[in-house]
């Protein structure tokens, strides 16, 4: 399941991070967007993203840890999104801040892939 978070991270570097939603999301995945409500449908979570002229730019993210059921089909993994260029306003020599956040995975058998069920 780690793995398969680093490859979402990984694709969205060459890809942009919609395209690597899209990919790597089961078509019922939610998300928690913007605002207070969720969306719904993996291609509409794709869609939420603008589209990024040189993908890789923005921002990075990987798992810190994660747990994962017993029955093996569903797990969960922590991690931070860092963004890759300094926030405006930031002090020279502060840290950039990171953004934790976390992933639900689910895979229809042990030999299927992970896909995130929601973020």
């Amino acid at each position: 399941m780690l793995a398969a978070e680093r490859a979402f991270a990984a694709k969205a570097q060459v890809v942009g991070v919609g395209p690597a939603f899209a990919e790597y999301g089961r078509t019922d995945a939610i998300n928690l967007g913007p605002g207070a409500g969720f969306t719904e449908g993996v291609a509409a979570i794709a869609a939420g993203f603008d589209p990024e002229p040189e993908p890789g730019r923005a921002i990075d993210w990987g798992p810190d840890f994660g747990l994962v059921a017993p029955s093996g089909d569903l797990g969960v993994s922590f991690g931070r999104i860092t963004p890759k260029q300094r926030p405006a306003g930031l002090a020279p020599d502060a840290p950039i801040p990171a953004s934790p956040f976390f992933t639900i995975w689910h895979r229809d058998s042990p030999d299927s892939p992970w896909r995130y069920i929601a973020e």
